[in-house]
């Protein structure tokens, strides 16, 4: 009797007791890096990359070992209990539906003991949206007149997802994002812009500004054209000197100028219209150009009848200051360009139209104490006035000289023959 209780309770315990210790279990219990109480796992997959139940099982190593009829891992079923095949592993990316899904594995020994697993699929989207065209997203603008606006940048960013619909993405940036770039130019500047999906995968497009000096110099003159007499000579320099030439930029702090065409230098004292061009470019080559028209002129008028200081002229005509420096010039008396005038005496011009001979002196000062006094004595006359040249002088005053002796070797005859 004893011997037949004691067989009895080894074969229960091999045919019962044996058989509960199936073991159904994965290769590691951290192969998902994360596991759920014992007898589930979590896997966690990217809805990009998805992956059979099969290939599943086969990377995770699920294994199934029982005591007594050893190893069953190939008995192991599984039961796809959320569809996971039908609504994630046989679509399109995009109609892929993200989730968990759970799957069941059993395993059954010789003596139909169960044993179960529970494996969750986590189904995610892990990628962010990203931008379509990368060229449109610099943008030069105006140092000067900045138009761009934050909702110009986004509305000129297209954004793709490989799992959201476009409708479903977005993106954000500073509302102070133009206003607070530095006023540098010909540096980039990043504006970031975050872009993000409805699984909030975030990313941030960078959008490069560069401010540009698009503005011309200003130059300003007191005026474009210039008259000079042929007899001056004045250099050109001297002549933009006197124009009070300056340069602005809206920029640059320091700009000037440069002569790019002299018609000028070489016909100075030759009559004539004149161009000069003068240029200013600043740092971002940005450019503009004046052109003056020089004048040169022959000013002294016709009528004068001119012997040193003194001079004829006709009431129809009024004589300036300038006229009578450019008596003085003609004469070389004129050392260069750069005096004053201070008159001395006048009592020429306010009686310029009535028959007289009148004064007029004044003094050229080159500086205080380089001076000359010059004195003109100018007769108002009606009749016609003869210009004559130095030769043309000294034969009227001989042609004088010759009729005086001659009347006075004719006195003696002619009273001699008034007594025949």
């Amino acid at each position: 009797m004893k011997i037949g209780k004691i067989l009895f309770i080894i074969f229960t315990f091999i045919m019962v007791i044996l058989p509960i210790n199936v073991k159904l279990k994965a290769a590691t219990d951290d192969f998902s890096n994360k596991t759920a109480a014992e007898g589930s796992y979590y896997y966690y997959l990217d809805v990009h990359e998805v992956k059979s139940v099969p290939q599943i099982t086969e990377e995770i190593q699920l294994e199934a070992n029982d005591e007594y009829d050893g190893i069953l891992t190939n008995d192991i079923q599984y039961d796809d209990l959320d569809n996971y095949e039908g609504l994630v592993y046989n679509r399109e990316i995009r109609q892929r539906e993200l989730g968990t899904y759970r799957i069941k594995y059993t395993v059954s020994d010789n003596s139909n003991n169960i044993s179960e697993l529970m494996l969750y699929i986590v189904v995610e989207d892990n990628e962010a949206p990203y931008c379509l065209e990368t060229s449109i997203l610099r943008y030069e603008l105006d140092i000067d007149n900045i138009t761009l606006t934050t909702k110009d940048i986004l509305q000129n960013i297209h954004l793709e997802d490989r799992y959201y619909e476009s409708d479903l993405l977005s993106y954000s940036i500073s509302s102070t994002a133009i206003e607070t770039l530095a006023k540098e130019i010909d540096i980039e500047q990043i504006i970031p812009v975050t872009i993000e999906d409805e699984s909030e995968n975030r990313d941030t497009v960078n959008v490069i500004v560069v401010l540009k000096d698009q503005t011309s110099p200003t130059i300003t003159l007191d005026n474009t054209t210039v008259t000079t007499t042929y007899y001056a000579k004045s250099s050109l320099n001297l002549i933009l000197d006197k124009l009070n030439i300056a340069v602005s930029d809206n920029y640059d702090t320091q700009v000037t100028y440069e002569v790019i065409t002299d018609n000028y230098s070489s016909n100075m004292s030759i009559v004539g219209e004149y161009e000069v061009i003068i240029e200013s470019v600043d740092s971002s080559d940005n450019s503009t150009i004046e052109t003056i028209t020089i004048n040169v002129v022959d000013d002294i008028p016709p009528v004068f009848y001119i012997d040193e200081s003194k001079v004829f002229v006709k009431p129809d005509v009024l004589l300036a200051q300038d006229d009578f420096v450019s008596l003085l010039r003609r004469s070389n008396k004129i050392k260069d360009d750069d005096f004053e005038c201070v008159v001395l005496e006048d009592t020429y011009t306010e009686s310029a139209d009535v028959v007289g001979e009148y004064v007029y002196s004044f003094r050229i000062v080159y500086d205080e104490e380089d001076y000359s006094e010059h004195k003109f004595i100018v007769n108002v006359v009606e009749d016609d006035i003869i210009v004559l040249t130095t030769w043309q002088k000294f034969l009227v005053v001989n042609q004088k000289i010759g009729l005086f002796v001659y009347k006075i070797l004719l006195w003696p005859i002619s009273k001699i023959m008034e007594l025949i």
